[in-house]
């Protein structure tokens, strides 16, 4: 008896607990039922996915066309609409820009160009306003359109090219943008001890209508109507300052027949176009501090001869110019006439030897 009373009783409990659970279970699906339908989430502006480009060639510019950048939200505004604000300086194949705008917005929209075009920046300091591109094959050379990147692994043109792009303010809070253009080719080497041939890199000169065709580019970037640019560099005066290399007793320096302000700016240009990099620049005392790079070292697994061995080579080995070696250009001058001099890192005189290579490369680029 007592073990059926059991029984009933635990029959009981769990059809009570059936029941429970039956009774929440429709409820649950009642509410489900009534429930209505969310809205889609809204992803805030800021937060978008930017638009993935895989074509890196460099678009065709109409005449019409004003470039822009885009900002972090996605959105693309003009930089400069009026050409008026910027302008095109210089002397022979020598080119710059001045821009109504402080260095720091220039920075920005500069860097924006190169990125958006598929160039990847080896140096990117604005601290001192120097921004340079890695090597890349001449896009005259190279395939357009998706597979550009696809290829890029398998594809090595003969030549390849970088840029370089400096910035200084000026008194008035403007921008002064100068860039130089390095190239490299390809050429066979015979190997006198195996007797059969190797391509290696060698430096070719700077093309001044390449860097010109870039600095439009750039120019068409900032807002200005793409033949209004062409025919702003193409009117730039195209006489030249003189300079020659000057010996009086022991010292040894560039005599630049311009004025400080024109020839700081263009001695600037030269040092950059002869392989060095301005690591810091002093206007006030007119000290540029330069180191000497050999820009051959990444410009292929093979090279004939380094950046500086080939342009500063020397029967003393003493006195030829090394890799990573840090100096200073000084630039000293009036209204109309301007001094450039080589000093070692620490100030004092150079070398006569060596200072008499680096100036003669200088007076080359500065006449």
């Amino acid at each position: 008896m007592r073990r059926l009373i059991l029984i009933v009783a635990a029959l009981t409990l769990l059809s009570l607990v059936a029941g429970c659970s039956s009774g929440s279970k429709s409820t649950r699906n009642a509410e489900y039922r009534q429930a209505g339908t969310l809205p889609p989430l809204e992803i805030p502006p800021d937060l978008t996915s930017p638009v993935v480009r895989n074509d890196t060639s460099l678009p065709e510019i109409s005449s019409g066309q004003h470039a822009s950048v885009t900002d972090a939200g996605g959105q693309r505004s003009a930089v400069l609409a009026n050409k008026s604000n910027v302008e095109v300086k210089g002397r022979g194949d020598q080119r710059w820009l001045q821009i109504d705008a402080a260095p720091e917005d220039v920075w920005n929209r500069v860097r924006g160009f190169w990125l958006e075009h598929g160039f990847e920046l080896e140096i990117d300091e604005p601290d001192i306003g120097i921004m340079e591109t890695r090597w890349t094959d001449d896009p005259t050379d190279r395939p357009e359109g998706f597979l550009r990147k696809l290829l890029d692994r398998l594809y090595s043109a003969s030549s390849r090219d970088k840029f370089r792009v400096r910035l200084e303010r000026t008194d008035d809070n403007k921008t002064e943008l100068y860039l130089t253009h390095y190239g490299v080719e390809q050429v066979v080497m015979e190997q006198q001890v195996r007797g059969n041939e190797d391509l290696v890199w060698q430096p070719r000169p700077s093309d001044p209508e390449l860097a010109q065709e870039m600095l439009n580019r750039i120019m068409v970037s900032l807002g200005v109507d793409a033949q209004t640019s062409s025919r702003m560099l193409a009117e730039v005066e195209p006489e030249r300052p003189q300079a020659e290399l000057v010996k009086a007793g022991s010292e040894l320096h560039v005599v630049v027949q311009d004025g400080f302000d024109r020839a700081w700016r263009r001695t600037g240009i030269a040092l950059d176009r002869i392989g060095f990099v301005v690591e810091d620049r002093n206007r006030a005392e007119g000290v540029y501090f330069v180191r000497y790079v050999d820009r051959l070292a990444d410009a292929g697994e093979k090279a004939e001869q380094g950046w500086l061995s080939k342009l500063f080579a020397s029967d003393d080995e003493r006195d030829s110019v090394k890799d990573g070696e840090k100096a200073r250009v000084v630039v000293r001058g009036d209204d109309r006439e301007t001094r450039v001099a080589l000093q070692n890192a620490e100030g004092a005189a150079a070398d006569p030897r060596r200072a008499e290579m680096v100036l003669e490369r200088l007076a080359q680029q500065l006449r």
